[in-house]
């Protein structure tokens, strides 16, 4: 096939051209050594410096070269294509985990792990009455092993801020705080044998106020709990027909200041 070439208007081919000998270069190629056309005068179109469009950042421009800089404009694409396509990836995954239900729990309630907490027996957690309401609660609220753990031991802490102060509750009890909660609970032993009835009892004698409503209803059941000391709070010692009986007394009805004092003090006590 015959080459093609540029010709002016108005300009005949050459001999040369006609049979091919011609070092004229054919159309649409051009030698890159060549001036720009629309280069300034003696500015190859390699160097020609160009303005900054207003759509392009500063930082891949450069001023002094006058050129665009294209090789940090390509990296940077590809830095943000990288960056939609993983956070695409990311909300997909996030989507679908919300879809289908990220399980936390355990696969049964009672695989539930007791948190290790100091100064607290194991066995106690094992025994409390609202563990396994707990477990089942967090096992329907999808709850972790870890945050189960976190709950009872917060729910424990709680618990021991809460709690009265044994040595100052026993020490309002007054010098004779041992015999008497030795009575006491000898008397519960002997009289109390239903276990939730006990736990009510226990858990009523925990206060210095609780303990002594226990001993008032020991004394109006005929029982005799020892006395208290003289800088102890008052307990019942009597019962109800044996403050009948001493008030039927000489030292009751010469008033006796001690007699008196104990059966006003009773009745004060059990009004």
């Amino acid at each position: 096939m015959a080459e093609e070439y540029e010709l002016m208007p108005g300009q005949s081919p050459s001999q040369e051209q006609l049979e091919g000998k011609s070092e004229a270069q054919p159309l649409g190629e051009r030698n890159d050594d060549g001036p720009d056309p629309g280069a300034s005068e003696g500015e190859s179109y390699k160097t020609k410096k160009v303005e900054r469009p207003d759509w392009l950042p500063e930082k891949f421009y450069d001023p002094d070269e006058g050129q665009i800089r294209t090789e940090d404009l390509a990296k940077s694409y590809r830095e943000l294509e990288s960056k939609i396509r993983k956070s695409k990836d990311e909300l997909k995954a996030e989507l679908k985990a919300e879809a289908e239900g990220e399980i936390k729990a355990p696969e049964s309630p009672d695989k539930y792990e007791i948190p290790k907490i100091d100064n607290v027996v194991e066995e106690e957690l094992v025994e409390h009455p609202m563990l396994n309401w707990f477990r089942e609660y967090a096992h329907k609220n999808n709850l972790s092993n870890e945050e189960f753990q976190a709950a009872v031991s917060q729910y424990v802490e709680d618990a021991r801020e809460r709690a009265p102060n044994v040595e100052r509750e026993r020490a309002k009890l007054g010098e004779n705080a041992e015999e008497r909660i030795g009575y006491v609970v000898n008397w519960l032993n002997r009289n109390v044998t239903d276990p939730e009835e006990r736990a009510l009892y226990d858990q009523a004698t925990v206060t210095a106020e609780g303990f002594q409503s226990i001993e008032r209803m020991i004394g109006r059941m005929g029982g005799r709990v020892p006395q208290t000391s003289t800088n102890g709070p008052v307990s019942n010692d009597l019962s109800k027909e044996e403050i009948r009986s001493l008030m039927n007394t000489d030292k009751y009805f010469k008033g006796d200041p001690a007699t008196v004092k104990k059966v006003t003090e009773w009745f004060e006590r059990n009004s």
